[in-house]
């Protein structure tokens, strides 16, 4: 429903009277969507990372459990750094196609050098 603009006018400084003598901060619709848009975004980002923290647990339980326990500390520390999740994926599915750590670790190593950051 539409108000004329004297109507609008008049409304509008109703009701800002009225929360200001009920202490209720005037919210417009424009920022009540943009504080849920906020919240999403930061929902949404704060999954990602949870995704990419469980991805990059997950790479190093199946690096643990293929090659005995016995994954290397500087592997490890590359793995905590990334944040990329198709590299990720690429790496876990390297951990059953490798003969042996050092084979993992040369996939690793072209990996990363196709795409540092």
């Amino acid at each position: 429903m539409m108000l004329s603009h004297d109507l609008t006018k008049q409304f509008t400084q109703n009701l800002i009277a009225y929360e200001e003598e009920k202490k209720m901060p005037y919210v417009t619709s424009a920022e009540r969507i943009g504080i849920e848009k906020g919240r999403l975004e930061g929902r949404s980002e704060g999954m990602d990372k949870g995704m990419l923290y469980n991805a990059r647990e997950m790479l190093l339980e199946a690096l643990d459990a293929r090659f005995s326990s016995d994954t290397p500390a500087d592997i490890k520390q590359q793995i905590q750094a990334l944040n990329n999740k198709v590299m990720l994926k690429r790496l876990l599915r390297s951990t059953f196609q490798s003969k042996d750590i050092d084979d993992f670790r040369k996939t690793l190593e072209e990996l990363t050098a196709e795409d540092p950051a």
